[in-house]
C-alpha cells in the first residue's frame, strides 16, 4: 500500500533530509568564513562592511542610534587594533619597491606608485599615533589628537587619488594600445605557438585555447578594474569628510558610502576564501 504525501513518516523522512541538507550548507559556509577570518586583510573586509552598515543604521533607527554607534566605533577600532603592525608589510614593499628591477615602464605609473607608498607611509605613522594617543597610551597632549587624525585622512585622500589616477592611467593606456606585460605574454605566447610548424588542427586549437585565456584575463580584469575604481570613488568624498573639522557628509552618506566600498571589498574576499 503506497504511503499517502500527508503520511507522518514520510512527512518525517522529508524533513530529517532537509535539516541534513540545510546543516551541511550551513558548515561549509562556516568553514568558509572560518578561511575569512584567519586572513587579516579579508577580516578587515568583513568589519569594514559591518562598521558602516552599523553607522548608516545608527543614522537611520533614532532608537537604536546609540547601540548601533558604539557597535559601529568598536568595530572601527578593532580595524584599527589590527592596522598597528601595518609599518612593517609596508616598509618591506617600500623596499621591494626601491630595488626592483621590473619597474612599471610607463613613467606615470612608477610615480603613482611611489607617491602612494608615501602617502600609506604618512597614514599608518599618522593613525597609529591619534589611535594610541585618544586611548592615552601616548599621555595627554593639549588640543588632543585631532591634528594627526586629520593627517592620516589627508594621507588617506592622497593615497585614493593616486589609485584613481593609476587606474585612469592604466585605462588610457589599454586603449591607445599600450596593454600590460600579462597581454603582451599571451600575445607572445600566441606567436609562438603559431609558428611552430605543427599539424593545422593542433594550430587551430591551440590557438583558441590562447584566445579563449586571454579573453578570460580580459574579463577578470576589467571586473577587477571597476571594483577597484567604484571602491575607491566611494572612498574619496569620506576621506575628504574626515581631513576637515568640519564634516562635510551626514552619517547617513558616510554609512551607505561605507556600505558601498566594504561590500565590495567583501564580496571579493568571500570569492578568493571560496
Amino acid at each position: 500500500m503506497s504511503q499517502s504525501p500527508g503520511n507522518p513518516s514520510n512527512n518525517l523522512r522529508i524533513l530529517t533530509r532537509f535539516l541534513a541538507l540545510s546543516s551541511h550548507r550551513t558548515t561549509t559556509h562556516i568553514y568558509h568564513l572560518n578561511r575569512l577570518l584567519l586572513q587579516t586583510p579579508y577580516l578587515d573586509a568583513l568589519l569594514a562592511f559591518l562598521t558602516y552598515t552599523f553607522t548608516f543604521l545608527a543614522a537611520r533607527l533614532p532608537r537604536t542610534s546609540q547601540s548601533a554607534r558604539r557597535l559601529a566605533g568598536l568595530l572601527s577600532d578593532t580595524r584599527m587594533v589590527l592596522r598597528l603592525f601595518g609599518l612593517i608589510p609596508l616598509y618591506a614593499a617600500a623596499i621591494k619597491l626601491r630595488g626592483s628591477q621590473n619597474l612599471n615602464r610607463d613613467w606615470v605609473l612608477r610615480w603613482i606608485e611611489r607617491i602612494n607608498m608615501a602617502a600609506g607611509l604618512v597614514f599608518q605613522v599618522a593613525e597609529n599615533v591619534a589611535f594610541l594617543g585618544d586611548k592615552g597610551v601616548l599621555g595627554r597632549r593639549q588640543g588632543g589628537w585631532g591634528k594627526w587624525w586629520a593627517c592620516s585622512s589627508k594621507a588617506w585622500a592622497v593615497s585614493v587619488a593616486g589609485e584613481i589616477g593609476r587606474l585612469g592611467r592604466e585605462w588610457w593606456l589599454v586603449d591607445v594600445g599600450a596593454k600590460g606585460d600579462t597581454v603582451n605574454e599571451v600575445s607572445e605566447v600566441k606567436q609562438k605557438d603559431l609558428t611552430k610548424k605543427e599539424g593545422g588542427a593542433l594550430v587551430v586549437g591551440r590557438e583558441r585555447a590562447i584566445d579563449e585565456k586571454a579573453g578570460k584575463w580580459e574579463e577578470r580584469e576589467n571586473e577587477k578594474w571597476w571594483r577597484e575604481m567604484v571602491v575607491n570613488a566611494a572612498y574619496a568624498p569620506m576621506t575628504l569628510h574626515w581631513s576637515f573639522e568640519e564634516r562635510l557628509l551626514s552619517e547617513g552618506v558616510v554609512g551607505m558610502l561605507g556600505i558601498l566600498a566594504g561590500g565590495l571589498g567583501l564580496r571579493e574576499a568571500w570569492k578568493r576564501t571560496a
